[in-house]
C-alpha cells in the first residue's frame, strides 16, 4: 500500500473531523493520529491552521514579520506555549540561515535570508521588544 503524505493525511483528517482551521485542540488530535506531525507539515497541507501550530511564513519580510507578530502576542497572553513557539520561531531562523549561505539561490534570497535571520535573533533575544523594532525597520523599507 503506497505511503499518503503527511500534508494530504492532514487534510483528510481535517476534512473528515469537520474542521476549517487547525488550533490547538485540533494540533493535538493531528497528534494522536500523526505523532510526528509538525508545523510545517500544517503549513503545506494548505489547511488553515493558527500559529504555532503551522510553520512560520518567510516568503517575504513582511510576512515573517506579521507572523513573529502573532507570535510575540501569543507568547505574551498564553505562557504554556512559550516553548512551543520559541522551537518555531528557531526552527524558522535555523532554515532562513540555510538559505542565506547556499550557493544554490540567488543573492538577492542570500540576502534577504540573512535580514531575516537578524529579525528572528531580535524575536529570541526579547519578543516584547520585536513590536518596537520591526515597526522601525519595516517603515525603512
Amino acid at each position: 500500500m503506497p505511503r499518503t503524505a503527511r500534508s494530504v493525511r492532514i487534510r483528510q483528517i481535517a476534512e473528515s473531523c469537520g474542521w476549517t482551521r487547525i488550533g490547538t485542540p485540533e494540533f493535538a488530535q493531528l497528534r494522536e493520529q500523526l505523532p510526528s506531525v509538525s508545523p510545517t507539515d500544517v503549513l503545506r497541507s494548505g489547511v488553515p491552521a493558527d500559529p504555532p501550530w503551522r510553520a512560520i511564513r518567510q516568503h517575504t519580510f513582511p510576512e515573517l514579520a506579521e507572523d513573529l507578530l502573532l507570535l510575540a502576542d501569543l507568547a505574551a497572553q498564553v505562557p504554556a506555549l512559550r516553548k512551543q513557539i520559541r522551537t518555531e520561531v528557531i526552527r524558522a531562523k535555523d532554515l532562513a540561515r540555510i538559505i542565506a549561505k547556499s550557493p544554490h539561490v540567488s543573492q538577492s534570497t542570500r540576502t534577504l535570508k540573512a535580514e531575516m535571520v537578524d529579525a528572528i535573533l531580535v524575536w529570541l533575544d526579547d519578543p516584547a521588544l520585536f513590536r518596537e523594532w520591526i515597526s522601525v525597520r519595516l517603515a525603512r523599507g
